[in-house]
């Protein structure tokens, strides 16, 4: 028995619809993970880029602690210390 000619033709138009309401929901779904996926992507290199600023700067203190004016600085600072060809005046209040 042959179908007649108008249900195939719907039996092919309600196919077709199917298949692009299908692929239209997975290009959402794509685009909608791919937003994400990019977001996350340039949180992560701003996070990165702020990463490498500090570790820069830590590298260059590091660099200057090394330095004979980098301990002196250090031994002044926190423990008041200076170097033997410094001279030092002590003032006595009456």
């Amino acid at each position: 028995m042959k179908m007649p000619r108008i249900k195939i033709l719907l039996l092919v138009a309600v196919f077709l619809y199917v298949l692009a309401t299908l692929t239209f929901a997975l290009y959402q779904e794509i685009c909608g993970r791919r937003h994400t996926l990019l977001t996350l992507l340039d949180k992560n290199r701003y996070e990165l880029q702020n990463l490498k600023n500090e570790n820069t700067n830590l590298e260059e203190q590091i660099s200057f602690y090394k330095s004979p004016d980098g301990l002196k600085y250090l031994a002044l600072k926190d423990y008041n210390m200076v170097s033997k060809d410094t001279k030092l005046y002590k003032i006595i209040i009456k």
